[in-house]
């Protein structure tokens, strides 16, 4: 009985420890944004769209779950990303067009294979970013992260709580290579829900595929408005 409870305070303490809280927003400032450092504007790798399920936790749950959806799922593998990969260009216009020294850098970044960070102290990232930056002259470096993007119907086990929503999570951010400090983060997470009555209109889906425009839209707002803010008198 002492073994078990030793184990189960290892178990907690463990995972106390390795959970991370969240970053919090940072917000933007025009100084920050438009001082004398050169900026490289970068985006992460682009996941494909995908038909998130969470709640459905068991590996027969999570089958169940993918054969129930299996048509909808299709649909959203069919989405177009197009909107997403031509945001860095955008701010790159929006920079340049107020004065700032930018870089559009066009080598392919995955954040999840960068090497995480010693000493990690709040505000900071958790992982390294200064190869990148010296490898491409730049003082600040914005990175924008999509982490997901498609649809999303949560489920309780075997059964789903509710129908699909377009969903769409990641966030843009600046950081000062010098002091590898967030200047800005805005973190970003839009889910549209779909008529419950017209949602499953397979095999196009019209209602989830039309909301997923609109989340894409709105998180391309969201990054362009905070920048615009700044810039534009």
């Amino acid at each position: 009985m002492k073994f078990n409870i030793f184990v189960i305070i290892f178990i907690v303490l463990f995972v106390s420890a390795c959970a991370t809280a969240p970053q919090q927003p940072i917000s933007l400032n025009k100084e920050a944004l438009l001082d004398g450092n050169r900026m490289g504007i970068v985006m992460d790798k682009m996941p494909k769209p995908a038909l998130d399920l969470p709640g459905a936790s068991c590996l027969l749950c999570i089958a169940t779950a993918m054969a129930a959806n299996s048509t909808l799922s299709t649909q959203v593998k069919t989405f177009s990303s197009e909107e997403l990969v031509s945001l860095p260009a955008e701010v790159k216009g929006i920079l340049k067009g107020a004065g700032k020294e930018v870089l559009l850098i066009e080598e392919e970044l995955e954040i999840k294979d960068l090497p995480g960070v010693e000493n990690w102290v709040e505000n900071k990232p958790r992982k390294d970013f200064s190869v990148l930056a010296k490898s491409n002259d730049v003082g600040q470096l914005l990175v924008i992260d999509v982490n997901h993007h498609g649809a999303t119907r949560p489920y309780s086990a075997y059964f789903p709580t509710g129908g699909p929503e377009a969903s769409i999570s990641g966030a843009a951010y600046l950081i000062d290579m010098r002091s590898n400090t967030y200047l800005w983060y805005l973190p970003i997470s839009i889910f549209r829900g779909v008529d419950a009555e017209a949602w499953d209109e397979p095999p196009a889906y019209p209602g989830v595929t039309n909301s997923y425009y609109q989340v894409v839209e709105e998180f391309r707002d969201a990054i362009l408005e905070a920048i615009k803010k700044q810039v534009v008198n």
